[in-house]
């Protein structure tokens, strides 16, 4: 109430006041007022091109939806800038698009390095239409990715951008455009240089490249045998790459040695604090998310890393205690046998705890286990 207060006077040439309004919109919560109040100033739009360059998440797309092209500065930045943030590119694709005349500087064709990163952001994030409109109202659609794969034959460097086309490749599959098929054969023409098959390579074999996602998910749509390379990445970082378990735990020798490795190196006695019904844990948060990938993949592998079902089962994180009984279930059907037949050491963990256990679903769970009848 008290910034949309500072709206109904002109405050703009108290220098004062603007920082203050600075600061506080730089809180992504204020944000929003912040803008609607300066915007009655007359230099308003100027002072939301300053919020806009400094907030990245729901503040910054408030920011650039309202935010006025009104100088070739300001567009210049949309186009380099303004579409990247850290909730979903796509909600600002469609107003960058238009707002930085993106059709104008693909028809220039005279883009530096980070003008070409800057519309391969907005190129992508027209194609995601989930939470917004993009592509399929864009006026230019088919001239501008057209312009676009021909820029980037040249210009496409990085395995993000590279990853970009990919997305281009997928979208274009199915879409109702004009030259879809000139469209996918200039994709193909960028994507089938061995040069990326190589970074891919060379991105993979350092686990610690924070362009590890994209060269993995290229890789895997390239139909690239990357399961070596992924199982090297987890063991040099078990913990850090816990989220590619379900390319490696296909093999059941790494199975096997991953396991064993998350078993010493996972601090289980710190884990297992007993009964609680939190959903995600208050302390050693990477560790206890690593253990509910490892649960996804023990399902299939009887018998294999009781310690760590265990220590599930004491675990005070609610899915992690669920994700052991769902393990537990899936042996007892491969097997074909009850749990204390499997393991008698986890039937009896189970009998321990069974009647403390205060999520409903779960305590269900168990009960199932240890055969005994719903109350």
């Amino acid at each position: 109430m008290g910034i949309g207060l500072l709206g109904l006077f002109d405050l703009s040439n108290d220098d004062k006041i603007i920082d203050k309004l600075l600061v506080l919109a730089l809180y992504e919560e204020f944000t929003l007022y912040v803008i609607v109040a300066v915007l009655k100033y007359p230099n308003g739009n100027d002072i939301v091109f300053r919020i806009a360059q400094k907030v990245d998440g729901w503040g910054k797309i408030h920011a650039v939806e309202r935010l006025e092209p009104t100088s070739d500065e300001i567009r210049e930045w949309i186009l380099r800038k303004g579409c990247a943030n850290e909730i979903m590119d796509a909600y600002l694709g469609l107003e960058c698009g238009n707002k930085g005349n993106l059709i104008g500087a693909l028809r220039h064709g005279s883009i530096d390095d980070e003008l070409f990163e800057g519309i391969s952001v907005i190129i992508d994030a027209l194609l995601d239409e989930g939470p917004v409109e993009g592509i399929s109202v864009y006026e230019y659609a088919e001239e501008a990715l057209r312009l676009y794969l021909q820029i980037a034959s040249e210009h496409a460097v990085t395995i993000t951008q590279f990853w970009r086309i990919l997305n281009l490749q997928d979208w274009l599959i199915n879409a109702q455009i004009a030259g879809r098929d000139e469209l996918l054969k200039m994709c193909g023409n960028i994507i089938n240089k061995e040069s990326w098959r190589e970074m891919i390579l060379k991105i993979l074999n350092s686990s610690d490249d924070e362009r590890f996602f994209y060269a993995y998910d290229a890789a895997k749509r390239l139909n690239m045998d990357i399961s070596e390379l992924i199982f090297k990445a987890v063991k040099r970082n078990p913990v850090k790459r816990c989220g590619y378990l379900s390319i490696v735990y296909k093999n059941p020798e790494y199975a096997n040695e991953l396991t064993k490795i998350y078993e010493e190196i996972l601090p289980l006695d710190e884990m297992a604090t007993g009964m609680g019904d939190f959903i995600f844990a208050e302390s050693l948060t990477e560790e206890h998310l690593c253990m509910v990938f490892v649960l996804e993949e023990l399902k299939n592998y009887p018998k294999m890393g009781e310690k760590l079902v265990r220590t599930a089962l004491k675990s005070p994180v609610i899915r992690e205690r669920n994700g052991a009984c769902i393990v537990m279930k899936e042996w007892c059907r491969i097997l074909n046998q009850d749990l204390q037949t499997i393991s008698p050491d986890l039937f009896s963990t189970l009998k321990k705890i069974v009647d403390i256990e205060v999520n409903a679903d779960t305590k269900d769970n168990m009960r199932e286990l240890l055969n005994i009848t719903p109350e």
